[in-house]
């Protein structure tokens, strides 16, 4: 990646960076609207389970894809 494109490391890491913000931002602002409008403090609960299966899915499909992926890259080039 750094012989591609240089940049493309530090690209990474700001986008890594920028999407752990704005989880951090809209997971709690999401938890709160669903409390306030079901009025039940468990909301929360449910509602934080939620997203935290949704990221649980996102990184086992990540990871799957890298390991799908790395045997095509290293035929490829070595």
């Amino acid at each position: 990646m750094r012989i591609a494109a240089p940049v493309a490391a530090r690209i990474a890491g700001a986008l890594a960076t920028t999407a752990r913000n704005i989880g951090a931002v809209l997971g709690p602002a999401t938890a709160g609207l669903v409390v306030d409008r079901a009025d039940r403090p468990t909301t929360a609960l449910w509602c934080s389970a939620a997203f935290t299966t949704a990221a649980v899915g996102v990184v086992v499909l990540g990871q799957h894809r890298r390991i799908t992926a790395e045997p095509a890259v290293h035929g490829r080039f070595g």
